[in-house]
């Protein structure tokens, strides 16, 4: 790639010069760096423009100095293309995901160092940096691979294999921020887990949310707003879904058993309260179905407090103490009045 020095202007004196030098060498390091990544094999990142920014910056393309700059051109000029050779470097790593300031400052020394030059490979940059904490931090699934006697990746396949997951992800219509980072991957590359094993259980959860019960997938989308890639993110990882995705199909299992069995229906807040007191499907199966031939236990009676709905379900269910007294209690009252108002019949009968 070649590319017109921003510093080739700066001539005016020895400091000047010495000054334009050292940018120039920032800024060749810098994209050789940069085409060192590209060489590599692994994506190519969005085309910067002169001064650093993506193609999205509303200033793309637009000289910061806005073609003028008075009799202090020199100045602001010097001070803006050294800034530009690291914003340059520090933009093509966050492409990457190597923006972690400790690897951005380990890489900067290299090169200041010349341990690594801009014609070094980003594998050979990986090879220099690889004992450094920032760099193990960043490939910490090569550090798993190590340790359970695997070969580890060269940088470029470690890259490679990160953009082809999401890749995957994205063209599946995956949820936004489901996978969208580094870490995220660090699993898949430890065990070995293929971008065609993820597409195949991509393509297993939506089949999953099809084949669905049709009562819990609607009590899911109607709580939660979840849409069908939401559901198929469960089956690509279980464990990250969980805290999100498990306890909503749960929290819906039994909103639609309280819609089945007892017409009730269920807030998000109401199922899952339900589920963290330990209601399964099962036991919502049962439990509305008390709650159902218990609704006249709602009606008030002379110098009764009102049975409230949620203390009704609470009660049955178990999941309050107090709300199952009440419950029970108010059951002892509606029998003792029964057979009260039974004997008198009787006793009106018999006169």
């Amino acid at each position: 790639m070649s590319m017109t020095s921003p510093f080739a202007e700066i001539t005016e004196d020895a400091g000047a010069r010495a000054q334009a030098i050292r940018g120039q060498e920032a800024f060749d390091a810098t994209y050789g760096f940069r085409n060192s990544l590209l060489a590599s094999g692994t994506p190519a990142p969005p085309v910067l423009d002169k001064w650093g920014r993506a193609p999205g910056d509303p200033d793309y393309g637009k000289d910061p100095l806005g073609g003028g700059g008075g009799s202090n051109v020199t100045g602001p000029r010097v001070m803006s293309d050294a800034e530009t050779a690291t914003t340059i470097l520090t933009n093509t790593l966050k492409y990457y995901g190597l923006d972690d300031p400790e690897l951005v400052t380990s890489i900067k020394d290299a090169l200041a160092n010349r341990i690594i030059t801009g014609s070094s490979t980003v594998d050979e940059i990986g090879v220099q940096l690889r004992e450094t904490p920032a760099f193990q931090r960043r490939f910490s699934a090569n550090e798993a691979r190590r340790a359970a006697g695997k070969p580890a990746y060269s940088v470029s396949q470690y890259l490679q294999l990160e953009s082809s997951y999401r890749n995957t992800l994205r063209a599946a219509g995956m949820p936004d921020g489901f996978y969208n980072d580094y870490t995220d991957f660090q699993r898949f590359i430890t065990n070995d887990i293929s971008p065609d094993e993820i597409q195949y259980r991509v393509q297993q959860g939506y089949q999953a949310v099809r084949e669905a019960d049709p009562a819990v997938v609607n009590e899911l989308k109607t709580m939660y707003g979840l849409d069908d890639s939401t559901l198929a993110a469960y089956f690509i990882d279980p464990t990250r879904a969980r805290d999100v995705v498990v306890r909503s199909a749960r929290a819906a299992e039994v909103a639609a058993q309280a819609r089945q069995q007892a017409g009730i229906g269920l807030t998000a807040g109401q199922a899952e309260s339900l589920v963290m007191g330990g209601i399964s499907e099962a036991a919502a199966r049962q439990g509305f179905g008390v709650v159902r031939e218990s609704q006249e236990l709602l009606g008030t009676l002379p110098g009764e407090e009102t049975l409230t709905q949620q203390e009704l379900i609470e009660g049955v269910l178990g999941t309050s103490g107090p709300a199952a007294q009440r419950v029970a209690t108010t059951r002892r009252r509606r029998r003792a009045a029964f057979e009260s108002g039974g004997a008198a019949a009787l006793n009106t009968l018999g006169q």
